[in-house]
């Protein structure tokens, strides 16, 4: 087995040498590097990163007071400056003071000069360009979301809401449609974002409002209510009398729409009142007084008669629960009793006192034979006012 060769001291001094040389030049650089670095850190702490641009101004390279002091300068203008906003295929203006909104200088430079002061990128973009900065906006909730309630009321669109008529017995009818209202939080947060950075109109975002009934129920009453309306006539059951009634006749007068969020049918009083106004006044019948009139040279009381009245209501309840069913389609329609004013034992009283030897009155129009006063016992005069036969 052979030894190995014995060491050069000479040799081994050198190589530690050039290995001491090798990191002190390392070191050397890195120091080098580091103070460099340092220096850049030094100068590139104190401004905004260049390029760096907030709502189209450029505050690149400036210190944080001179940031500030640029953008009061060049946003005041566009501070106060109305907001062109469209809501619901509606263009108006909105005022950002009234509104609530407020830029805020000394945050937004915060902002545009945030991040570690040492860090590479840092610096990097201090030299060779930053970036885009949204303005920092302070926005008062109450006032804002006030604005865009009042907006939403005047630009909203009503739903259309299901409507079936009548041209004689065919039915007419309104289909609904979907209406539009400002969705208030979510225009809250298009405005805050849009206000300074964006110069075009800001498109409000507006959600769908559905009629109360839609289109199936629609379909589902017409196949089902609205058909049985005018399927057959109707009778209407009067004191003493009966009337049959075609769907042409009461038709018009009877519409189905939506009341308290439902299809509900509603009749028309005055314009069924009017389609009915023969048959009612033939049905009713008015009151008379009782009288004293002279027959046959003799005074006679003349009885009292109740009339008959018949209340637009009441037909038009018979009209809708007749039309309603679907088989005995007949209602009733309740009278109302009119008394006379002068009933028969007042006419009878009266008659008895201005009869020879009653106690009449005396003086004009007073019962003696052949008086003439107002209303006087003359002949010709009944006492009453009742004209002779």
């Amino acid at each position: 087995m052979s030894r190995p060769p014995p060491a050069d001291p000479a040799r081994d001094d050198s190589r530690r040498r050039d290995r001491r040389t090798a990191w002190l030049a390392a070191g050397g650089v890195l120091v080098l590097l580091v103070g460099l670095y340092s220096a850049a850190v030094a100068v590139a702490g104190d401004q905004i990163a260049a390029g760096t641009r907030v709502a189209g101004v450029g505050i690149g390279g400036l210190t944080p007071s001179e940031a500030g002091a640029r953008l009061r300068i060049d946003l005041r203008p566009r501070v106060d400056e109305p907001i062109d906003i469209s809501a619901a295929g509606t263009e108006t203006v909105l005022d950002p003071v009234e509104a609530g909104l407020r830029l805020d200088v000394a945050a937004t430079v915060d902002r545009a000069g945030d991040g570690d002061r040492i860090h590479p990128l840092a610096v990097w973009e201090a030299f060779f360009g930053g970036d885009r900065v949204a303005p920092v906006v302070r926005v008062d909730q109450q006032r804002l979301l006030g604005a865009l309630r009042a907006l939403a009321d005047r630009t909203q669109v009503a739903p259309v809401e299901p409507v079936v008529t009548f041209d004689g017995a065919r039915p007419v009818v309104q289909r609904p449609r979907p209406g539009s209202r400002l969705d208030v939080g979510r225009s809250a947060v298009a405005v805050r974002d849009a206000w300074l950075v964006d110069e075009r109109t800001v498109e409000l975002p507006v959600t769908s409002v559905s009629p109360h009934v839609d289109r199936a129920h629609l379909r589902e009453a017409m196949a089902g209510r609205v058909a049985v309306l005018v399927s057959t006539p109707i009778e209407l059951r009067f004191p003493g009398r009966v009337v049959r009634l075609v769907p042409q006749r009461y038709a018009p007068a009877l519409s189905v729409r939506v009341a308290d969020g439902r299809l509900r049918t509603i009749v028309n009083l005055l314009q069924l009142s009017r389609r009915l106004a023969g048959i009612i006044e033939s049905v009713e019948r008015p009151a008379r007084n009782a009288r004293v009139d002279r027959v046959r040279g003799r005074l006679r009381v003349v009885p009292a008669r109740d009339g008959i009245q018949v209340s637009p209501r009441g037909v038009a309840r018979a009209v809708l629960h007749a039309a309603a069913a679907p088989q005995m389609r007949a209602a009733g329609v309740a009278r109302t009793r009119v008394e006379a004013e002068r009933s028969t034992r007042e006419a009878r009283r009266a008659l008895k006192e201005r009869r020879p030897g009653g106690p009449g009155p005396t003086g004009p129009g007073g019962n003696g034979p052949g008086g003439n006063g107002p209303g006087g016992n003359g002949p010709g005069h009944d006492g009453l006012g009742g004209a002779r036969p």
